[in-house]
């Protein structure tokens, strides 16, 4: 959408229903991949990305655990939003683990994310 500024800005939803889902996955990085090739335009993609074998403790060098079921899946990931110059702001648990992301290209310009009380089954960004 473009901004009553001139400003273009990408917002989109993304829910990966099981982390064993390989079609699934390729269709959110296809997906990934082209809002990312928009010159100067903001993108900000958050949902369930269902990727529990990453530890995203550290927003800049996120880790996959080596005893995970999906490491090789989990790894792709990550290469593929580093390829594309994004960067994933969540940093606590949303269930168990962090379950929910947000992904941009602007995260100079964000200051801080939240994790607010469930009500459902994950907690809410």
């Amino acid at each position: 959408m473009t901004l009553p500024s001139g400003n273009k800005l990408f917002v989109g939803p993304i829910y990966h229903s099981h982390t064993t889902d390989i079609n699934s996955m390729n269709e959110i990085k296809k997906n990934l991949e082209k809002a990312a090739s928009f010159e100067n335009q903001t993108v900000g993609i958050g949902g369930d990305f269902n990727l529990p074998d990453i530890a995203w403790k550290y927003l800049s060098s996120a880790q996959v655990k080596d005893n995970g079921k999906y490491t090789e899946i989990h790894k792709d990931f990550i290469d593929h939003i580093t390829d594309r110059g994004l960067v994933q702001l969540v940093n606590q648990p949303t269930r168990g683990n962090t379950l929910e992301l947000f992904l941009t290209n602007i995260s100079s310009t964000i200051y801080r994310t939240e994790v607010w009380l469930r009500i459902s089954d994950h907690n809410i960004v």
